[in-house]
């Protein structure tokens, strides 16, 4: 595969990898690949739409059957001008769709693949950026990473809805998160233009646990913003600490803002748990799968609009721990209750502090909830199974017939 950035020079438009041939076998010609633009934000910094596309064309990168090219979309950093018209939204969606032409002009791709947004002024750019990638003759695939988006459209007047449904009736395929989000398009998307494709990861070798004896550790990790539950859990946490002595919680992640930094900080001393939260700040590689290691099981309860299905939680699963979450978008189509973990209803820190403790009290119960995590992440949400399905879409998009496809090892992580 190759994947080329705005600044890669420009192979010739015909350019794309066809060497399997002998691999194929018996003196068959070459099988031309697909030409995909990938227009999507890539990390830094990390959220979880980024991570996806990063592992994306990181578990591709062996296919020869595809040629990706890529154009950034979007700003850097999520800030407080996230989801609003603004000029410097305007500028960058600008900038955006400028790209994206010349990409388009020169590389000629048959399929442009995109994120979906779930907010009106990003949703106009994904808008025209559509619209452009069809006038150029490619089929796009749309991806909804989140479970808003039926919500955003409902919210909309009927003359927008309309304006929405004819953008959606231009997309080939439209790729959601989980089964329970297959109507999230609306009525413009048929049945058979929706493929479901949940997120998947792949956090290397499984961390070596800590003892069980050791003392009782919470991990929250993510953006530290309101709506993803870190402020209720560190609120609730004078009465985990009541029902588990020693109990430690660890939140991990960039802050959403200063405000919300300050207002943190305040809950801590407010509370008096300062001796007993941590806050390391973003933490990736090999620290990150320390942090995994030395805690006793992850909590996210989310309630964030925009929610679909986190990629942290995938970690969590593939690090071995049991998981407390709640079930916003299809998060419940990968934690399962009472298996994996436990599902609560947002906004209850009785049910928190009770599953908390639970877990707590009975090592054996949180071993048996983690290995059941880890299994279920092995057989389902590794990133080679997400880059699978994800590469099915694309060369369905691309219509390559499935006796042209070169697949490799299709979940080599898991064997």
């Amino acid at each position: 595969m190759l994947v080329k950035t705005l600044a890669s020079p420009l192979p010739p438009v015909n350019a794309v990898p066809s060497s399997t041939a002998a691999k194929v076998g018996g003196g068959s010609p070459p099988l031309e690949g697909a030409r995909v633009l990938v227009l999507a934000p890539l990390p830094p910094p990390i959220h979880g739409v980024a991570v996806m596309f990063d592992t994306l064309l990181r578990q591709l990168a062996d296919r020869e059957q595809f040629t990706f090219f890529h154009s950034p979309v979007g700003a850097t950093d999520k800030g407080q001008e996230f989801g609003r018209f603004t000029a410097g939204n305007a500028a960058t969606a600008l900038y955006d769709l400028i790209r994206a032409a010349r990409r388009l002009h020169m590389c000629r791709p048959q399929v442009a693949y995109l994120s979906l947004s779930q907010n009106a002024p990003a949703f106009l750019r994904d808008s025209l950026l559509i619209l452009l990638c069809r006038a150029f003759g490619a089929r796009v695939v749309a991806h909804i990473h989140g479970a808003y988006f039926d919500q955003f459209r409902a919210g909309l007047p009927w003359v927008l809805r309309i304006l929405v449904d004819r953008i959606l009736s231009q997309v080939e395929r439209l790729v959601v998160l989980g089964e329970c989000l297959r109507e999230i398009g609306g009525p413009a998307v048929s049945p058979d233009r929706v493929v479901v494709v949940p997120n998947g990861v792949d956090l290397g070798p499984a961390p070596e646990r800590s003892p069980m004896n050791a003392p009782f550790t919470v991990l929250y990790m993510g953006v530290l913003e309101e709506t993803k539950g870190f402020l209720e859990l560190i609120r609730a946490w004078p009465r985990v600490r009541e029902s588990i002595p020693g109990a430690q919680l660890v939140c991990a992640g960039r802050w959403d803002s200063d405000e919300i930094r300050d207002r943190t900080f305040q809950a801590l001393e407010d509370l008096g748990v300062q001796d007993c939260v941590e806050l390391p700040g973003v933490v990736t590689g090999e620290s990150k799968s320390a942090l995994f290691a030395r805690v006793s099981a992850f909590c996210m309860p989310t309630f964030y609009p925009l929610e679909g299905q986190p990629v942290v939680i995938l970690e969590a699963m593939a690090a071995g721990l049991p998981v407390v979450t709640t079930a916003r978008g299809a998060i419940a189509e990968v934690v399962v209750d009472r298996v994996t973990g436990f599902l609560i209803p947002a906004h209850d820190p009785n049910a928190l502090v009770e599953r908390l403790s639970v877990l707590a009290h009975d090592s054996s119960l949180r071993e048996r909830l983690g290995r059941a995590a880890m299994a279920r992440y092995r057989r389902e949400f590794t990133a080679a199974h997400f880059a699978h399905r994800i590469e099915s879409v694309l060369l369905d998009a691309a219509g390559i017939p499935a006796t042209h496809r070169r697949h490799a090892a299709v979940f080599p992580r898991t064997a």
